[in-house]
């Protein structure tokens, strides 16, 4: 644990850093960093969360959480940086899941996040891209095809079209902005 609320921080700031996990407990100091040049990045964005603990080490700790910091020190917890999404007591790797999907005939691209649930934590959710020629593909026929390349508890609960996966410039994925695209889909789609 390295965050925290004060009684008093409540008071102030509650309904203003809603969503924080607080600031830093005395004697820590936090900071974010870039996923790939590792410099220090600036308040507001997003990055990956380093942790300097004396009592721990002298030395800076980079974790695998994401996390953005604010100019007054709140730290807000985007995800995470390994993407493992845990399901259940399981943990999956989403891209042994994407790449699994990626096998199938209509898919030229796959991408895959976990998504909150009440009851398991995280659910798998894919994002395909079409190959070019081919039609998409029901929700039903691709966890039919999920089923014979993956296990029970890896395959997908929803599956969204996208024109293009977001990828940075050396094409890894942007997890975070895919993940909020298919938030947002999926909110749609329950809207109307």
């Amino acid at each position: 644990m390295v965050t925290t609320w004060m009684l008093e921080e409540l008071e102030l700031y509650g309904k203003s850093k809603r969503g924080s996990c607080g600031r830093a407990l005395p004697g820590i100091q936090l900071r974010v960093a870039d996923r790939e040049s590792g410099e220090v990045l600036p308040a507001g964005d997003v990055g990956l969360l380093e942790v300097k603990a004396d009592r721990v080490s002298p030395d800076w700790i980079r974790t695998s959480d994401l996390a953005i910091l604010d100019d007054d020190g709140f730290m807000w917890f985007e995800g995470r940086a390994d993407d493992t999404i845990f399901r259940g007591g399981f943990k999956l790797s989403p891209e042994a899941i994407a790449e699994a999907m990626r096998h199938h005939p209509a898919v030229l691209d796959c991408g895959v996040v976990g998504i909150p649930d009440e009851r398991l934590g995280e659910v798998p959710v894919a994002a395909l891209q079409l190959k070019s020629g081919h039609e998409r593909v029901s929700k039903e026929a691709l966890k039919t095809f999920a089923r014979e390349v993956l296990g029970a508890h890896q395959i997908p609960v929803e599956f969204v079209w996208l024109p293009e996966l977001p990828r940075t410039a050396s094409l890894k994925l942007r997890t975070v902005e895919l993940k909020s695209k298919i938030l947002k889909m999926l909110t749609l789609v329950k809207e109307g």
